[in-house]
C-alpha cells in the first residue's frame, strides 16, 4: 500500500534536459543559461533571447523527450506521486502528458500541466505536499512543502538566486541527478 505522503515533481529540467535541447535547437551555449528568466540573462544578445523564447514555445522542443536515467524509478516510489509542470500551449501540454504516460504509471488526475501566458507563472505548492522537486528557484522559494529538492543547474545556484531561499518554509536539498533525487525521496519515506 502506498503512503499518503504527496511528492510533486516538475517535468522540464527535472525529468529530462529541456534547456540542453533548447540550447541545441536555438544554437546557443547551454553554459550561458545562468538565470531562470532568460529575458534578464546578460549572457545573451536580444536576438538570441528572441530565438530562445521562440524555441521554448515551439512544439519541436517537446517532441521525442529523452528522459533522464532513473525516470522509471518514480513508479516505485511509495507515496502519492504527482506531476506539476508549466507550458505555453495546449499542444505542448498534450505532448508532455502523452510522453509522461508512456513512462510513468500515473492517472490523469495526478498530472497537472499549467498553461501559462508569461514566464512569471508560479506554482502553488500547498503545505500538505511532503516533497516538492523543481529546478526553478522562484517555485522553490514560494513552496510550502516540508522538503524541497532542486536539481543543481547554473540558473538556480547563482549568487543572485541564493537569497531567494531565505524565507523557505521547508528544507532545501540540492541533488546532482534524477537518481540522487529519488534516493533522497526514498530516504525520507522510510
Amino acid at each position: 500500500m502506498r503512503s499518503d505522503k504527496i511528492i510533486v515533481f516538475d517535468v522540464d529540467d527535472i525529468l529530462w534536459p529541456l534547456n540542453r535541447k533548447m540550447a541545441k535547437i536555438a544554437n546557443v551555449e547551454y553554459e550561458k543559461i545562468t538565470t531562470y528568466d532568460i529575458r534578464i540573462n546578460p549572457n545573451f544578445t536580444d536576438a538570441e533571447k528572441r530565438k530562445i523564447s521562440e524555441v521554448y514555445q515551439s512544439e519541436e522542443l517537446f517532441r521525442s523527450i529523452n528522459w533522464y536515467n532513473g525516470i522509471e524509478r518514480i513508479n516505485d516510489i511509495n507515496a502519492d506521486v504527482r506531476i506539476n509542470s508549466n507550458t505555453f500551449s495546449r499542444e505542448t501540454a498534450d505532448l508532455k502528458i502523452a510522453q509522461l504516460k508512456e513512462v510513468l504509471q500515473l492517472s490523469d488526475d495526478k498530472i497537472q500541466v499549467n498553461l501559462v501566458t508569461s514566464v512569471h507563472h508560479y506554482k502553488t505548492i500547498d503545505s500538505n505536499v511532503y516533497i516538492f522537486v523543481d529546478d526553478s528557484p522562484i517555485n522553490i522559494a514560494a513552496s510550502n512543502a516540508q522538503h524541497n529538492i532542486m536539481l543543481a543547474r547554473p540558473w538556480n545556484l547563482s549568487e543572485r538566486t541564493s537569497n531567494q531561499f531565505a524565507s523557505l518554509r521547508g528544507d532545501l536539498i540540492i541533488c546532482e541527478s534524477l537518481n540522487e533525487i529519488i534516493d533522497e525521496i526514498n530516504r525520507r519515506l522510510v
